[in-house]
């Protein structure tokens, strides 16, 4: 059997981050309006600026990994359960398999039960090993505080004793090697050389031995490992573990200091043959440009960095982005404006746009990004800038070739050399974000979570990619999956106004009213003046209620404070006035609300409803 190996590529999350950016979402919202008129948001746009912004240096990622056959991109399934009383060694074939799932304790009892009366001498290490592999978690192998836990220790402690064990050992070290991964890499690592002893063309034990090398600091011994394995994976044709060996490779020369190198092997492991980006070589990347400074690691408040000198730009700047990272909108707006007074360059430009459109300052905005493209036609700051403009505008086939194309040079570019990393992690963060919110308002919502989970491969603790994430679960109307997104938020933030009136959504689609009505009041509390989806939620629930009056009040100041994002809202509204009669006034909130939201079939429905019913009213008895 092929055996794949999917390496550790998942960090834990860190810090908290919330700026709202205004965007029309089909499904949920995280959306805020802002008092643009406010003296301290008034701020003039600066001339134009210069410097250009440099232009990139495309990347050299070297040869691309083999594209594998279509059998081999095939995703294995678990392996079918013999009869009870099928052979011991048919079970033994079965249990091995790591993609085995968990055996019914009453089976399990069963069949220790009948192993048991196995006899002869031959027979006992075997029906020791099964009985060992059968006993073995297959899941949760630590505790909370990240030990291993009592049945891991006791796997381990009964697999020890049977490595000797005659044409089963290379079994028994795989599975030992598994478990000892969880808590011991050294000891990975020496199980995985003997294995490779046994059977030196197992590429996905090399890949194995060379990530637990990397993970107790041998990232020389990891690299001469990985790139022999690359090699031998390329000459195969095995696409799968040779993307994993170039993981791993890359990783170790992140590790070892290389970047400029890590950057290339892992760039070309990114892309998949069906166009996806691969999770792992994302994290990994995520990883390099956090050592270089591009990827912000969480705000520790116990060591604030210095306050940047008066004339020091680049300092003002990553105090910009700091506060940016940390919802301190206001404090990065200061910051960036302060940078431009001392040195105007098109990148500063940029970033100052991006921060005036989460204000919703978008004539602002546009001035410096038209100014910063004049400037630097080819750079990608300028293009993501105007695509999020042109999201505003849902003009989404202007924004989506900008986005693209600035999604594909930051691949094709050698980030590792630029004089400016943090500036363009934040370019590549905007620019998938872009894509994510561009795909869900145009119903894509699969789509979308592959944008948002770009976002969260390099930034796990990124709250607006999460509360993204999670209106496209709703959108998908997977309501466990988006529960366990928002209440992840609310691990990070608390006190998230938005993580709360999603779950509010969640709780009212399983018609949990109550807690509905609580959550959304919840998230309205200090954002009365300017939150329009908790109003909308509350609509929502007292028109399930029959309480119309209320449901009236609370759609109508959701329309109030923002009329041009969310569409529930208008067709709640519609409903209340198709039911007295109103055709003319329901038939105006549903355009409204399709203009918002054309992909909404439950407008089209309702206004099938009103042509109906006015057709029937226009109708005089007897004729």
């Amino acid at each position: 059997m092929r055996r794949l190996y999917v390496p550790r590529c998942s960090p834990g999350l860190r810090g908290v981050i919330l700026i709202g950016m205004a965007v029309v979402l089909g499904a949920g919202c995280v959306s805020e309006s802002s008092d643009s008129s406010s003296p301290s948001m008034a701020v003039e746009p600066p001339a134009p600026v210069v410097p250009a912004e440099p232009d990139l240096q495309p990347l050299d990622t070297g040869p691309p990994a083999v594209v594998p056959s279509p059998e081999s991109a095939l995703a294995e399934e678990p392996p079918p359960f013999p009869s009870e009383d099928a052979p011991l060694t048919q079970w033994l074939d079965v249990l091995s398999n790591p993609l085995t799932q968990p055996v019914d304790p009453q089976l399990q009892e069963s069949l220790l039960r009948r192993w048991a009366g196995l006899m002869g001498e031959d027979i006992a290490s075997e029906r020791e090993l099964a009985r060992t592999l059968l006993l073995a978690p297959r899941a949760d192998f630590v505790d909370a505080d990240g030990n291993p836990t009592a049945e891991t220790l006791a796997s381990v402690e009964r697999l020890e004793k049977l490595t000797g064990l005659e044409g089963r050992r290379p079994l028994v070290l795989r599975r030992l090697g598994e478990l000892y991964e969880v808590y011991d890499d050294r000891k990975a690592a020496a199980t995985w050389e003997q294995l490779i002893a046994l059977e030196p063309d197992d590429l996905s034990v090399r890949n194995r031995w060379a990530e637990s090398l990397s993970k107790f600091g041998q990232w020389e011994q990891s690299r001469s490992l990985a790139e022999a394995t690359v090699a031998m994976a390329d000459e195969r044709g095995d696409y799968i573990n040779g993307r994993v060996a170039r993981y791993v490779l890359g990783s170790a020369l992140t590790e070892a200091g290389h970047y400029v190198e890590a950057e290339r092997v892992l760039k070309s492991a990114l892309v998949q043959p069906d166009g996806k980006h691969w999770d792992c070589a994302y994290q990994a990347l995520g990883v390099l440009y956090e050592r270089l400074g591009a990827v912000d690691a969480g705000v520790d408040s116990s060591h604030p960095p210095p306050e940047p000198a008066a004339d020091d730009d680049r300092a003002m700047i990553d105090a910009a982005l700091r506060a940016y990272y940390a919802g301190d909108e206001a404090g990065a707006l200061r910051w960036v404006e302060r940078a431009i007074a001392v040195r105007s360059r098109a990148s500063y430009g940029v970033i100052h746009g991006l921060l005036l459109v989460a204000a919703q300052r978008y004539d602002q905005a546009r001035t410096l990004f038209v100014s910063a493209r004049e400037a630097a036609p080819r750079a990608p700051g300028p293009r993501v800038g105007l695509a999020h403009l042109a999201i505003v505008d849902q003009d989404y086939e202007t924004a989506g070739p900008l986005l693209r194309g600035a999604l594909d040079q930051w691949l094709a570019t050698e980030l590792t050399s630029q004089e400016d990393p943090a500036y363009h992690s934040f370019i590549h963060r905007m620019a998938c974000l872009g894509m994510a919110w561009l795909e869900a308002n145009q119903g894509h919502h699969k789509e979308a979570i592959g944008y948002f989970d770009r976002v969260l491969a390099h930034r796990p603790f990124d709250v607006l990619a999460r509360l993204g994430k999670s209106n496209a679960l709703l959108g998908l109307r997977d309501l466990d999956a988006a529960e366990v997104e928002l209440n992840g938020i609310l691990e990070l933030s608390p006190s998230n106004a938005f993580a709360r009136a999603g779950l509010a959504s969640v709780q009212l689609a399983r018609g949990d009213l109550e807690a509905a009505e609580e959550g959304f009041r919840a998230a309205l509390t200090g954002r009365e003046q300017t939150y329009t989806c908790p109003y909308e939620g509350l609509g929502l629930l007292y028109l399930k209620k029959g309480q119309l009056d209320q449901a009236r009040s609370h759609f109508e100041r959701a329309i109030e404070i923002n009329p041009d994002v969310e569409y529930l809202k208008y067709n709640g509204l519609a409903e209340i006035y198709l039911g007295e009669g109103r055709y003319d006034d329901a038939e105006r909130l549903l355009r409204r609300s399709m203009a918002n939201y054309p992909h909404d079939d439950g407008a089209r429905v309702l206004m099938k409803r009103v042509e109906a019913a006015r057709g029937a009213a226009a109708v005089v008895p007897g004729q």
